[in-house]
């Protein structure tokens, strides 16, 4: 595992807010870090590839980070979701 992950804990932040109105007709109902790709929605890839690095908290922003939150929550184990003030959530993953 990296040297830094060993002597401080690192934070990871996930910047996922936006309709998607750029993306439509995929986005008419669905937030744009809810669309599917290859089965999984488009923010589980970003917050994968924190968790698969050793961090243990991350921040993901969010303009609905309910949906967000419990959608990732689906992926993980050992996850403690917490919503933050103005439109974030902390996700908490214990290893």
């Amino acid at each position: 595992m990296n040297s830094v992950l060993n002597y401080r804990e690192v934070l990871g932040v996930v910047l996922s807010g936006g309709r998607g109105t750029n993306m439509e007709p995929l986005t008419p109902y669905l937030d744009k870090p809810l669309i599917r790709l290859l089965g999984k929605p488009l923010i589980y890839y970003p917050t994968s590839n924190l968790v698969h690095l050793g961090l243990r908290t991350i921040y993901i922003i969010s303009r609905d980070p309910t949906k967000v939150g419990n959608e990732v929550g689906r992926y993980f184990n050992n996850v403690s979701i917490e919503m933050l003030d103005r439109g974030g959530v902390m996700i908490s993953i214990v290893h």
